[in-house]
């Protein structure tokens, strides 16, 4: 419950400050099984980054 309400306040602060972001998603196998739950992701300056705050938040840049 408080992951829900933390990532309502994240969406809501990145879009005040004009970050593009991606709200929650799941990453599934190819059998269409899910494999990760991402809470967002975001880019800045043509930078990638995916948001986890399973236990706290965690920011990592992605490698496309």
């Amino acid at each position: 419950m408080r992951d829900t309400a933390l990532e309502g306040v994240l969406n809501d602060l990145f879009a005040t400050e004009g970050i593009l972001i991606r709200e929650s998603f799941t990453l599934r196998s190819e059998e269409g099984h899910p494999v990760e739950q991402i809470d967002g992701a975001l880019e800045v300056d043509g930078s990638a980054y995916l948001v986890k705050s399973s236990g706290g938040v965690s920011l990592s840049r992605s490698t496309r």
